[in-house]
């Protein structure tokens, strides 16, 4: 029986090689054959077999179907900028955990930006730094069609997810990856057609709506960054801002200070509390917002960071059985599970690349199309 032989692109294989990190020796002896015939490959001169293609795939951890792309996808814009801690003269070093978390969201930007050449791009509201945040804010809020009565209606836990769903119904992929704990609260990785987002699952689900706004406040100014748990640039302070008067916005919380507290500046954990209840947002982000807008007494942030420190910090968000499904659901989010659904149906993506991709069983596959189908009703 003849062997068969697998059509590759070699400019697609070279590109992989280095995106990898890898040497043609490195691939050679990983395969399982001469640097000479990977060389060929590339060239265009050879072809894998199929059983060589496979290991191949596997190798450089890509799917079946990006090999035969016509060339390489086109550069990255991804910058990534880390931020140094406040009091740290050098930049903060990301642990293999946030490194390993960046590359997957690199890798899936990559995918999404040639699933959605022939789609709409998205259209993400342009600011700048000198733009006062509470108006960009208001615009943000147009933009993701949000209110401020739905924000304090919804459940605590509903709050992240129905922003999520949102900033995913715009175009941009928003991701919830575990980054190195008391380090980055997200990142965000602008493009032209697949942007990125992502946030920090070990911060519990009231920080993670923040921090989703944060991050869609630097794909405004079109910039890209690592987000510190202590920033310390004008351009992280901002994106507070902006996230801030998103969530609590001046006059709800004038109203409160003025009906609840007798029109007297905020001093106690307590009030914080209330406050934070009521817009489903965390105590420290109350506190702060408190303070920024003049409404606060001296030393609230103090007193309310001290008490909440005692509070333990948990990312979970109860619910179902955390199967290997849902996790994936959780992680990669509808936005782009869905779009990969819709690959693999149009014929983008056949069945093993998506299994490959989401490294899913076919059972597995089969549950989380009926997760996708749940969290559409």
């Amino acid at each position: 029986m003849p062997t068969v032989l697998v059509p590759i692109t070699g400019s697609v294989l070279a590109w992989a090689i280095s995106e990898a990190g890898l040497s043609i020796a490195d691939v050679a002896n990983e395969v399982g054959v001469s640097q000479t015939l990977v060389a060929d490959w590339i060239a265009g001169t050879a072809q894998p077999s199929k059983t060589k293609f496979d290991q191949l795939r596997k190798t450089l951890d890509r799917p079946e179907s990006f090999f035969f792309l016509a060339a390489p996808p086109p550069p990255s814009v991804s910058t990534t900028r880390f931020r140094s801690h406040s009091g740290r003269t050098g930049p903060h070093t990301p642990t293999p955990e946030d490194l390993k978390a960046i590359k997957l969201a690199q890798n899936l930007q990559r995918l999404m930006r040639w699933l959605g050449q022939e789609h709409e791009r998205p259209v993400i509201p342009r600011a700048s730094i000198g733009d006062p945040p509470e108006v960009v804010a208001e615009d943000a809020r147009k933009w993701l069609a949000w209110s401020t009565r739905e924000q304090i209606s919804a459940k605590d836990n509903e709050v992240a997810k129905l922003l999520r769903g949102r900033i995913e119904a715009q175009g941009i992929t928003a991701l919830n990856l575990t980054l190195s704990e008391d380090g980055f609260r997200g990142f965000s990785l602008p493009d032209a057609i697949a942007p990125v987002i992502a946030v920090n699952t070990r911060d519990d689900i009231r920080a993670r709506s923040f921090s989703y706004l944060h991050e869609c406040s630097h794909l405004m100014l079109g910039d890209e960054s690592i987000c510190d748990a202590l920033p310390e640039s004008g351009t992280e302070r901002w994106c507070d801002s902006v996230a801030a008067a998103f969530l609590m916005p001046r006059r709800v919380l004038a109203g409160y200070v003025d009906r609840r507290f007798r029109r007297q500046k905020v001093d106690s954990f307590e009030q914080v509390r209330w406050a934070a209840n009521q817009l489903n947002v965390s105590l420290r982000a109350m506190a702060l917002r408190f303070e920024s807008v003049g409404m606060a007494a001296p030393g609230l942030y103090g007193k309310v960071n001290k008490i909440a420190s005692t509070i333990s910090r948990g990312g979970g968000i109860g619910g179902p059985p955390q199967t290997r499904a849902r996790r994936k659901l959780q992680r990669y989010g509808a936005g782009v599970v869905g779009r990969l659904m819709v690959a693999e149906e149009e014929g983008e993506l056949d069945k093993a690349d998506l299994t490959d991709l989401l490294n899913l069983s076919r059972a597995e596959l089969k549950e989380l199309r009926g997760l996708l189908d749940e969290s559409a009703q």
